[in-house]
């Protein structure tokens, strides 16, 4: 898939995931991803995920290229995703 594409799905899924967790406690940090590209000690770049929000544990997970990164970023939060809707079932099924 074209990262252009990934990007756009992200997008779509963090607008999604913020209706989700909107209506219950949550702190801003919940609602903001990252790729980051970092540099050091004068070796090729990696590109690392990061999210730090206290719904999930914190996700820092480093990769080779930019797009394993958004797509690795794509399907942690798909994942996030099915997990707070299983969870709001549960609670509606038991009231």
């Amino acid at each position: 898939m074209k990262t252009e594409e990934i990007l756009n799905q992200i997008t779509e899924l963090t607008k999604e995931w913020y209706i989700l967790i909107g209506g219950d406690h949550h702190k801003d940090r919940d609602c903001h991803f990252y790729i980051n590209t970092v540099w050091s000690y004068g070796q090729k770049q990696k590109y690392r995920v990061e999210h730090y929000g206290y719904i999930f544990r914190d996700i820092e997970e480093e990769f080779q290229t930019y797009n394993e990164a958004a797509m690795f970023l794509l399907n942690k939060i798909k994942e996030m995703i099915k997990v707070v809707e299983k969870d709001l079932e549960t609670i509606d099924e038991n009231g």
